[in-house]
């Protein structure tokens, strides 16, 4: 035993057996998460988000970019739940060496190959230069004016991602050098978590206010970190409570995953309608509307993940959704789909007969007849799926188990 200045009594850092947790519900969460992205940029690239519709659809469709808030919430809570419980045990902390292998692994192999076709076939022209090789294939878009939406736009993400990465070890390192009680060290926890989302809120409201037109620094790690803030308090408290040998009373009821995710439904509602975004998803909006639309996006992401987190994960329509073949299929190839959509839909486009969006904002071919957004839709996603599918047999699996491999060096 050793004691702390004020005579408390810590147990010896030792090493604990392995955390038996598992969260099935998870690849669920990225075919959501996945989903939500690709049902976004298709109804933007269709026009579909700008028509007036009597249910107001386009306005859920335009807020269906907070899949990304999704993803940010998932890989910040299944990175930082072994640092947290490592904290709590009082033993090692996963493998720094390790830990960065593992990540590069997951996302480099496939993004790498999926932009060296997209840049062989012209549909990311930007990449085909010396600066553009270094910025696109090195993930620093987001950090370089004018690029942080080029190469394949949505990977912004992985570039924040990426500095998650980064930072993520320094800050387990920060939260649990200094030997505390279980009880202690949850409170440090906590208040590290909440440092990190107030830090954020506060940057953003900074950077809105006197760099308006910087528009890339909206994706700097610095203006998500609530998200990621938000996933670290999951894991914090998942690993408490598997610590504890136990689980939260309300989350053992039968309604609580229905509750979790009608309170998401609520979020999603919110900054839907009453926020008053409008149906274009990239206009410019206030510093209050800004704050309140990655607020009500985290909410979304906080309460959808809990059901997969605490309570019996075998139980409840909410949990047998996310563990369907098809859902969980999905999930598997979910970075594929990610990676591929918007090249997919814009393939289509050409199919059907070089498709464009009128200024009705309908989608018709050069002959001008109406191409429905379901049909557009329904393509991109069995397109998508086929293309995810052959990224994950022939890039993902063979680095994953690389990756896998890579647990010993822990």
């Amino acid at each position: 035993m050793t004691e702390t200045k004020a005579g408390e009594r810590l147990p010896e850092k030792r090493d604990a057996p392995a955390d038996r947790s598992k969260f099935p519900c998870f690849d669920g969460f990225r075919a959501i998460a996945a989903m939500c992205v690709l049902v976004f940029h298709t109804g933007f690239a269709t026009g579909y988000t700008l028509r007036n519709h009597a249910l107001g659809l386009p306005f859920f469709l335009s807020r269906l970019d907070l899949g990304v808030a999704i993803f940010f919430l998932v890989s910040a809570f299944l990175l930082y739940r072994p640092f947290a419980l490592a904290h709590f045990e009082q033993r090692p902390a996963p493998g720094v060496r390790s830990f960065f292998r593992r990540r590069l692994l997951r996302i480099l192999p496939a993004y790498w190959a999926a932009l060296t076709v997209l840049a062989l076939v012209n549909a990311a022209p930007d990449v085909r230069t010396g600066r553009g090789f270094a910025i696109f294939y090195g993930l620093v878009q987001i950090y370089i004016p004018g690029r942080s939406l080029g190469g394949i736009g949505q990977t912004w993400s992985l570039a924040t991602e990426l500095s998650f990465y980064a930072f993520l070890p320094v800050y387990a390192w920060m939260l649990g050098r200094k030997p505390r009680t279980p009880e202690h060290q949850l409170r440090a926890e906590l208040v590290g978590a909440l440092a990190l989302y107030t830090t954020s809120v506060v940057f953003r409201l900074s950077t809105h206010a006197l760099f308006p037109d910087r528009a890339e620094m909206k994706f700097w790690l610095l203006s998500t970190t609530d998200l990621f803030a938000l996933g670290i308090t999951i894991a914090v408290m998942s690993a408490w409570f598997a610590h504890r040998g136990d689980q939260p009373r309300v989350t053992r009821q039968r309604a609580f995953p229905v509750v979790s995710w009608a309170l998401a439904a609520l979020a999603f509602w919110a900054v839907s309608i009453p926020l008053d975004l409008g149906r274009y998803p990239f206009g410019p909006i206030s510093i209050g509307q800004d704050v309140a639309r990655q607020a009500l996006y985290g909410i979304v992401a906080f309460f959808l993940l809990l059901p997969g987190v605490f309570g019996p994960q075998d139980r409840g329509g909410v949990r047998r959704f996310l563990r369907t073949r098809s859902v969980q299929l999905a999930g598997l190839v979910s970075y594929g789909i990610f990676l591929w959509h918007p090249w997919i839909t814009s393939q289509i486009f050409k199919w059907m007969d070089h498709a464009r969006v009128g200024t009705d904002g309908k989608l018709r071919t050069s002959g001008g007849e109406v191409i429905p957004f379901s049909v557009v839709l329904i393509s991109t996603v069995l397109l998508v799926i086929a293309v995810a599918a052959l990224s994950y047999v022939l890039v993902e699996r063979p680095f994953l188990r690389l990756k896998r491999r890579s647990l010993v060096d822990r």
